[in-house]
């Protein structure tokens, strides 16, 4: 099942679609969905059978379309209601594709959900992972077609064959457990490239998570976003 959510943070508003069927969310940068301004472990979003449910794992109540979910405690979350983690941090469900994946949910020892698959569903699960590659290709192509419609000078190229291996390298890593900081470069990146007047920020941020305390470190491709974004930006 993938999950499209309207994020608003920091006064911007942007669509992310969450595939995975546990998304952790929180300011630390392991998490699935990382975002300042929040607890490390804010909430994780539970998609099972068709639903989803939303996990409090902060110290403090949070908003679900305007009524209090308490710490450790969870609500059914609903297409078009509004989860509020903060005054300037607000997240609105927004649509969903059904998949035929089995799921069975365990906890950590520190509590946190994780996903075992059984057998059953691991073609699905590679169903799902193709589907990703491909999206990430179609960003690539229509990227592409965008900067080449113009005069591209050498340096522009040698800038978008360094982008793609950065995208590549970023997607290989996102597939790994506890890797979702490297998504949220990913999608910082890309939406860098495309919108130029937004990009100091995304730059920031992406920064933020390559140095950062990672619960999964890659120094390879860490030194290679660092050297795209010094030459590029």
């Amino acid at each position: 099942m993938s999950t499209s959510l309207e994020i608003t943070y920091g006064g911007k508003v942007s669509v992310q679609s969450i595939a995975h069927t546990i998304c952790r969310i929180g300011s630390n940068p392991s998490l699935e969905l990382c975002m300042d301004g929040i607890a490390e472990h804010a909430a994780t979003l539970r998609i099972q059978n068709g639903k989803r449910v939303i996990y409090n794992r902060s110290g403090k109540p949070i908003l679900l379309s305007g009524k209090q979910v308490q710490h450790d405690q969870t609500s059914p979350w609903g297409e078009g209601q509004l989860l509020e983690l903060a005054d300037d941090i607000r997240i609105r469900l927004m649509h969903d594709r059904k998949a035929n994946l089995t799921v069975a949910p365990r906890r950590r020892d520190d509590n946190s959900l994780v996903v075992t698959r059984d057998s059953a569903s691991v073609s699905d699960v590679a169903t799902e992972k193709k589907k990703s590659r491909v999206m990430i290709f179609g960003f690539l192509i229509v990227f592409a077609t965008i900067l080449f419609s113009s005069d591209s000078t050498g340096a522009n190229k040698a800038r978008d064959e360094a982008f793609a291996q950065v995208i590549n390298g970023l997607l290989a890593a996102e597939n790994e457990p506890n890797a979702g900081c490297y998504q949220q470069v990913r999608i910082n990146l890309q939406n860098a490239m495309l919108r130029p007047n937004q990009h100091d920020d995304l730059i920031h941020d992406s920064r933020r998570i390559i140095a950062s305390n990672k619960a999964v470190k890659n120094d390879l491709l860490d030194a290679q976003v660092m050297q795209f974004i010094k030459s590029y930006f």
